[in-house]
């Protein structure tokens, strides 16, 4: 068992020596574990779930470089290792859901089931466009908090409560998920989220054919959970029905649910939205 740990992590729900299984969740681009803590509290009470801050994230964000999505599964890798947790269910919200796919395909023998929520399968990218640019676009707002300073916490607030998709958001989950975003003890405030580490992993995610191909090469049971609505609230979800159909033809004995009455953000705090991914999580069949 390897000592050679960088991630911070809580682990939520039943004390891993207990548990009758673990599950690892595995949080977007620019997010940090409490992106999720949500959706964990509502798992079994018999389940263990590890929730790390992914390298460059959170409480990681002193994790410094190399970045990336591979970089990001030798770290979940030594953690597991750390913990002596055996396998697990893997549920990736976003970029968690690359990484998760990734993760799957280099240990299958470390990952029971993968379990995608709005991500893993790759938006469609122009010929020779250019990645960071995409990214910024798909991102908005989210990816330029990394470069604003805000005055205090309330002034961090303010900035969230502006964001399009965050009208669905009530305040309690809001304020965990923010108090863990912000770096603690500086003046101004900024987020945690480390913007080389944004970048390197979302330029994979536009051109890195391995990482964007992943969830369809992943060697275990995968269900897709995809919001009705966009990153930014809009009409358009990130995942399309075509895309979704396109993803299923290369994965006959998958499934791919869509979430009514939520965005890509609120699928993880409006209780309806995580009913439906738990409730389905549940019974969906994991690898023995």
């Amino acid at each position: 068992m390897t000592t050679n740990r960088v991630l911070d992590f809580e682990v939520w729900g039943a004390p891993l020596k207990n548990a009758e299984s673990v599950v690892l969740g595995i949080h977007g681009i620019t997010a940090n574990r409490y992106a999720m803590h949500r959706l964990a509290r509502s798992l079994p009470p018999h389940i263990s779930y590890l929730a790390p801050d992914l390298r460059g994230r959170g409480r990681s964000s002193d994790a410094g470089p190399p970045y990336g999505i591979r970089q990001h599964v030798k770290d979940l890798t030594a953690l597991m290792d750390y913990l002596d947790c055996g396998m697990v269910d893997v549920i990736g919200h976003s970029m968690g859901a690359f990484v998760g796919s990734m993760l799957s395909c280099a240990h299958p023998d470390r990952v029971k089931s993968l379990t995608m929520v709005d991500g893993g399968i790759p938006l469609p990218v122009p010929d020779g466009a250019d990645p960071d640019l995409v990214l910024t676009r798909a991102l908005g707002p989210t990816l330029a908090r990394l470069d604003e300073q805000f005055q205090d916490f309330d002034d961090y607030l303010k900035f969230w409560a502006a964001h399009p998709a965050m009208a669905e958001v009530d305040q309690e989950y809001l304020l965990a998920y923010s108090r863990h975003d912000v770096i603690p003890d500086i003046h101004p405030l900024r987020s945690a989220a480390n913007r080389e580490a944004v970048f390197t992993d979302g330029r994979e995610l536009m051109i890195d054919e391995e990482v964007r191909s992943a969830s369809s090469r992943a060697p275990v049971t995968t269900a897709v959970f995809r919001a009705a609505r966009g990153m930014l609230n809009e009409e358009t979800p990130r995942i399309t029905r075509v895309m979704a159909d396109q993803w299923l033809s290369t994965r006959s004995e998958a499934t791919c649910v869509e979430v009514a009455d939520c965005n890509h953000f609120s699928i993880l705090a409006n209780p309806s939205a995580i009913n439906v991914v738990i409730g389905r999580w549940h019974d969906y069949p994991k690898n023995p």
